[in-house]
């Protein structure tokens, strides 16, 4: 069946990929299994994203991830388990690395999260110094991306970070936040702003704008970004809506 499927789907969506899956509930839960074909090859998908009021994971049976580390155990006893768990599966990227996006980072990488994406042109200034996490006089004139990726690795040395010293308006930085499962918007540049709402809302994605940096509990546990634009996205391209690459709208590529 995929066989004759897959060339009509690409014709229809455009995409080089193609996916399926089969899905059933047990006890409450999603069972699954089901394949993502590239170019390169075929993917097995392990692992979905159920979108909707809450951010629900669910793990293929053979690829459960470990139970999470005794670091966590307190947040384990007010969010339960599967929350501090899929916290640990994110992907996040944070536009901004100035006040708003550097404090939002550390609180994320002490809540565990453990893979970010971070966005942010400029470089560290003298006024900024009071503002920036993770920043010190020494540090002036550093990239702010690497001024707080540098603090994330301090808190928690696993922690993977990609540094895009760039613009949310270029287009090649742009596609590279389709891979986050959450993008926190913390710039105050309205034309990224335009981008990273239309990129959301092309991408199938959930959006959603509060003016705070904190994380409240109730927000923790559903697993909802706050900062000056947050935005929600559920990874990978099967996961999505039939799979397809999303060209960012109003971004424009590097001269």
């Amino acid at each position: 069946m995929d066989s004759q499927l897959a060339g009509l789907f690409r014709l229809r969506t455009g995409s080089d990929y193609y996916g399926s899956a089969v899905i059933s509930a047990a006890d409450g839960q999603l069972r699954f299994t089901g394949h993502l074909e590239t170019d390169a090859g075929s993917i097995d998908i392990d692992r979905l994203w159920s979108v909707g009021d809450r951010f629900r994971l669910a793990f293929h049976d053979d690829r459960r991830p470990d139970d999470p580390d005794h670091a966590f155990d307190r947040n384990v006893r007010a969010f339960g388990g599967p929350v501090q768990t899929a916290l640990g599966q994110l992907t996040v990227a944070i536009v901004g690395c100035g006040g708003t996006g550097s404090a939002v980072a550390e609180q994320l990488v002490r809540l565990g999260v453990r893979r970010f994406i971070l966005v942010d042109p400029d470089k560290l200034s003298a006024s900024n110094v009071t503002r920036v996490y993770g920043s010190t006089p020494d540090r002036i004139g550093d990239p702010e991306v690497d001024v707080v990726g540098d603090l994330i690795s301090s808190i928690a040395p696993d922690a993977e970070t990609v540094r895009e010293c760039s613009m949310a308006t270029v287009q090649g930085t742009a596609r590279k936040l389709t891979g986050a499962d959450v993008v926190f918007g913390c710039t105050d540049d309205n034309a990224g702003r335009m981008v990273l709402s239309r990129l959301a809302s092309s991408a199938c994605t959930i959006g959603r704008c509060q003016p705070t940096t904190r994380l409240p509990a109730r927000a923790i546990t559903a697993i909802r970004p706050l900062a000056s634009s947050g935005l929600a996205t559920p990874n990978r391209s099967w996961g999505r809506c039939g799979a397809r690459e999303v060209d960012p709208p109003m971004a424009h590529p590097a001269p």
